[in-house]
């Protein structure tokens, strides 16, 4: 009769240890679950907290969303400035209802004549003055060691040696 009275107060105490481990995982898991909302709570709180800070940025003046675009402003063609702007590259420079802009006199008959001989006369003084600082040209053939037949062939564009009018 003992053994069984001590073998059923095992039974009851190992029960016991039993449940009360069951509980404490039980309170772990909820303590577990109960860290986690929370967390999530903070993080949901957070984002809102961001959203209406970017709300409340793009309702005021400053911000940048609120910032209107700067104005189209064009300067009036004048006699120095002849404006093209308005003249998209993709249409034609005709057009029936607008017609050409008018040519300034400055680009033509005798003051174009005047400007061109002034810019070839500024560029022969710049090449005289450059010539004092160039004692010759370099050898390229020392610089370029491939030698290839298309480095002596001169395209259509090199013409160096005439202005671009003739009086």
């Amino acid at each position: 009769m003992f053994r069984e009275q001590e073998e059923r107060e095992s039974n009851r105490l190992t029960q016991l240890i039993k449940d009360k481990m069951k509980q404490e995982k039980k309170l772990c898991e909820e303590k577990l679950r109960e860290q986690n909302e929370r967390k999530e709570r903070e993080e949901q709180r957070k984002r809102e907290e961001q959203r209406a800070a970017m709300l409340q940025a793009a309702r005021t003046a400053d911000s940048y969303l609120m910032t209107p675009p700067p104005a189209q402003t064009r300067k009036p063609a004048t006699i120095e400035n002849y404006d093209i702007s308005d003249i998209r590259s993709d249409e034609s420079t005709d057009d029936e209802d607008a017609p050409r802009k008018r040519v300034p006199y400055w680009a033509q008959g005798a003051a174009l004549k005047s400007a061109l001989l002034q810019q070839e006369e500024a560029q022969r003084m710049f090449e005289e003055l450059a010539s004092g600082f160039v004692p010759h040209a370099p050898d390229l053939e020392k610089i370029f060691t491939k030698k290839r037949k298309r480095f002596y062939q001169r395209t259509s564009s090199a013409h160096w040696n005439s202005p671009p009018l003739k009086v």
